[in-house]
């Protein structure tokens, strides 16, 4: 018989070439199709889901609920668009990738590209 593949390993090892190879490529990808799909920006959304927070008279809300949200919003309302864009890259893998991983990148890029232009110059 042949050798075992420990498919955990194996997707690991091909996510993380994919990274390599073309994260950059990936992350410029998703911050164009932001600036042309995303109606707002992310202190806008935080400082709304605050205020709804204060009207339903909750004494706490946590950024991880928060951020749950986001992810889901971002993927019912871009995430088949934003695959369907990545799919048409001739360096694209959807192989190496999964949906989820590209929406929590787009989720990560939304939230520290708003951030870093709070950031010393």
């Amino acid at each position: 018989m042949g050798h075992l593949v420990n498919l955990k390993s194996f997707r690991k090892k091909k996510r993380d070439e994919f990274y390599r190879k073309h994260g950059s490529k990936l992350d410029i990808f998703i911050l164009r199709f932001m600036n042309e799909n995303f109606p707002t920006d992310f202190f806008q959304i935080a400082l709304y889901y605050q205020e709804l927070q204060m009207q339903n008279e909750e004494l706490l809300w946590d950024y991880v609920a928060f951020r749950d949200l986001l992810i889901d919003a971002v993927e019912k309302t871009f995430g088949s668009a934003l695959m369907n864009e990545l799919e048409k890259q001739p360096w694209f893998d959807r192989l190496s990738i999964s949906k989820e991983e590209v929406v929590e990148r787009c989720l990560s890029i939304f939230i520290i590209g708003e951030t870093r232009n709070f950031g010393p110059k």
